[in-house]
């Protein structure tokens, strides 16, 4: 699948989840981004109270990947939260947020592969049946994924 272009029409909206020093985000308004790809349209939605990390793992890499960038990089950050709640694939989601970082213009092809090499081998992707751990426990009250060809 090739990503054709990102979009997010509604500004992302935020503040520190209390009692996580910072680490987590709760949105306080609805979030949307929209995937263009050759196979057709990805849209998901998050809604108020949907909570994210924004770029997982340790601030000490903010130099080479980024926690926060414009929006496209932001909206693929956390589209790819999003659908690692089990609404696509491990590998689909990988590959588009490689695809998108790419995309955004924040990072060059070199750096989104290194990214992707890391999150195929690092971090749990949830299925659809599987329990979301804290503070992800209710994310999927409050996303939707839909796929439009």
């Amino acid at each position: 699948m090739k990503l054709l272009q990102i979009e997010t029409p509604l500004p992302l909206q935020y503040c520190d989840l209390p009692g996580y020093h910072g680490k987590y985000k709760e949105l306080l308004a609805p979030y949307r981004v929209v995937l263009y790809t050759d196979e057709g349209i990805l849209q998901g939605d998050m809604s108020i109270g949907w909570v994210t990390d924004l770029r997982s793992g340790t601030n000490a890499i903010n130099w080479f990947v980024p926690k926060k960038g414009n929006a496209k990089y932001n909206g693929i950050i956390l589209f790819h939260d999003l659908s690692w709640s089990g609404w696509i694939s491990r590998a689909l989601s990988n590959e588009l947020l490689r695809q998108g970082i790419i995309l955004s213009g924040e990072r060059v092809e070199r750096i989104a592969d290194i990214v992707k090499v890391t999150v195929d081998h690092i971090g749990h992707y949830y299925e659809l049946d599987d329990m979301l751990p804290a503070p992800y426990t209710n994310n999927r009250l409050f996303e939707s994924l839909q796929w439009r060809t």
